[in-house]
This record gives structure tokens, C-alpha cells and sequence, in this order.
């Protein structure tokens, strides 16, 4: 009986298209290393790279 009482219309299908939003910061390049931040960079460990690289991760997950 419950069969019977379903509409026999096709369901709406949703659908959405996504575009990206710029920021007002993006596209802002950020400043080439000098040639003192690179050797202090060389000549970390990897468990200190990893350990910055955890800092700035924070670091930028915190000011957005």
C-alpha cells in the first residue's frame, strides 16, 4: 500500500559549483631567504627542521 502512495516523480538532483576566494593577503609572494637564513637552514638536523617546521606550522594555523 505504501508502494502505491509514492510519487512517480523523478527527485531533484542538487548541484553546486565551487570557485575559489582570494584572500586579500594571497598572491603576496613571501621574501626570499638571505644567504644567512639558508646555511643556518643547511646546517640544522632533521629533527630541528622538523621542529621549525612544526613552530610555523602552529605559528600559522594560530594568526588565521
Amino acid at each position: 500500500m505504501a508502494d502505491e502512495q509514492v510519487s512517480k516523480k523523478p527527485r531533484r538532483t542538487i548541484s553546486a559549483k565551487l570557485a575559489p576566494v582570494r584572500a586579500a593577503g594571497a598572491g603576496v609572494d613571501a621574501p626570499k631567504p638571505t644567504a644567512e637564513q639558508i646555511a643556518v637552514w643547511q646546517g640544522l638536523d632533521a629533527n630541528q627542521k622538523m621542529a621549525v617546521r612544526e613552530r610555523e606550522a602552529v605559528r600559522m594555523f594560530t594568526d588565521a
